[in-house]
């Protein structure tokens, strides 16, 4: 072995050695080549050469203009397993803890593990302000009146224009705007189906899925899961066979709870099962734009020329959940949902609309995406780690590509909800496995936000949450 080859290998040796001893854990950055090459005595391309090779091992990973960071490669842990539901009807029913979660929304008193919903302060708040003052500047009748029923138009255009990166091209008047995803998905099932009717879902599946389909007294038919590729395809192609499905409803892009992404072949199958038994299917986006690695395969609606897709999704995520701004992409639908939004209400928000389209208009929107995906991807990674750290052992975690919530499946003795309400008293929230199912499943398991930047009270929380769980072995 030559001296250059003994340097970067002792460098390579070196960090790794800082890795697994936790000196560096996931989402922390790397000293910079030319610290490194200081601090160690050699050159910079040796030190490049090393942290090369260490990004080829997947220990390490370059961010363009900002170095080089520790991935979680070396804390890979089990996942949890694929679901699997008893597939049959289930009148839809809301966990009794559906309004505790909530109501604790609001309450800054509450360490927020709980909710999907990130931080306000990675939320851009100043920006949005400065365009609703100028919205209510240039168009003050925009907060007397009301709005057109399907939305303002510049702010139509901008989300159609939006809509190509999702490989869907339509038109402003091709879309329906609304207050907010969940009312998108209500104005939706109430278009297309009547109570009595069964709704094909994920198992688990997003709680608020539940209560709406509660409301409008629906049955669930839940399918298995993968935690990683989402929906199993023959799972659902034995439902659609075996039962009179209305409506099949997934979410494609990094799911709630699981942050599964359905690979491109799945897609297109479930596609052409929906066709094959004209069955709408809904595809509820919400968490689309937040890919931690770079762009999601294309929207399951951009392969479909036949109108039976519908798509919606919301900047409640990504902009702010406030301003309550969703939208439908509706296909064959159009009509059949606006007749149902003039029954509910006369027009969306108008201030907020505004507001939105001048943000879209402004050009942050795409550009703050990039950076707003890197830290959920960062609080990920850590959130991950320190829950290995500090939960029971065998302890089951996914590993989402998009997205801020972890799905973790713990030992089969634990109660989740009696760890929710141990964890209650110690003003510690989080989603019990229980509240994402019609069915009597996923008691030891917990959805958990990471939304939130990581400091001291989001580790007392964690530690304090695996203390509690352990108490139950």
């Amino acid at each position: 072995m030559d001296s250059e080859t003994y340097l970067y290998e002792r460098i390579k040796q070196t960090v790794t050695d800082m890795i697994q001893s936790g000196t560096l854990t996931t989402g922390d950055r790397l000293p910079s080549l030319r610290r490194m090459s200081s601090d160690m005595r050699v050159s910079i391309s040796t030190v490049s050469q090393a942290y090369v090779e260490l990004e080829a091992m997947g220990l390490i990973e370059a961010r363009p203009q900002s170095g080089f960071y520790v991935t979680a490669a070396g804390l890979e842990t089990p996942q949890p397993a694929t679901s699997a539901p008893e597939q049959i009807p289930v009148k839809a029913r809301r966990s009794d803890y559906y309004h505790s979660i909530v109501s604790l929304l609001a309450d800054t008193q509450v360490v927020p593990l709980a909710a999907a919903l990130p931080a306000p302060e990675l939320m851009p708040g100043q920006a949005l302000a400065a365009c609703m003052r100028q919205a209510l500047s240039e168009e003050p009748a925009i907060s007397i009146g009301y709005t057109d029923i399907r939305g303002l138009p510049r702010l139509r255009s901008h989300i159609a224009s939006h809509m190509l990166t999702k490989g869907i091209s339509v038109g402003a008047d091709d879309i329906i705007v609304t207050n907010g995803a969940s009312e998108a998905l209500f104005d939706t099932l109430r278009a297309l189906t009547r109570p009595g009717d069964l709704v094909a879902v994920e198992s688990p599946t997003y709680f608020g899925m539940i209560n709406l389909l509660e409301n409008l007294g629906l049955y669930a038919l839940e399918i298995a899961t993968h935690p990683l590729e989402g929906i199993e395809v023959e799972a659902l192609g034995k439902a659609l066979e075996q039962y009179d499905v209305k409506v099949c409803l997934l979410q494609p892009n990094f799911s709630n709870p699981l942050g599964s992404l359905y690979p491109e072949e799945k897609r297109r199958e479930i596609l052409k099962m929906c066709l094959r038994h004209n069955v709408p299917l809904v595809e509820d986006d919400v968490y689309g734009d937040l890919s931690h690695g770079g762009r999601c395969p294309a929207s399951i609606a951009a392969h479909d020329d036949s109108g039976l897709a519908i798509y919606l999704s919301s900047f409640s995520k990504t902009v702010a959940a406030g301003l309550r701004v969703g939208w439908i992409v509706p296909g064959r639908f159009h009509e059949k949902i606006l007749r149902q939004r003039v029954v509910a209400t006369l027009a969306s928000s108008g201030p907020s609309q505004a507001a939105m389209a001048n943000y879209l208009a402004s050009g942050r929107y795409h550009r703050n995406l990039k950076k707003l995906a890197a830290v959920f991807r960062d609080q990920s990674l850590t959130y991950r780690s320190k829950i290995m750290e500090y939960f029971p052992e065998g302890s089951r975690i996914t590993d989402p590509a998009g997205g801020f919530l972890l799905w973790v499946e713990l030992d089969g003795r634990i109660d989740t909800i009696r760890l929710y309400q141990d964890a209650l008293r110690h003003k510690i929230a989080f989603a019990p496995g229980p509240l994402f199912t019609s069915q009597q499943r996923y008691a030891s398991h917990m959805r958990i936000n990471c939304g939130y930047p990581w400091n001291s009270r989001m580790e007392d929380a964690v530690r304090i949450l695996g203390e509690l769980a352990q108490t139950q072995l």
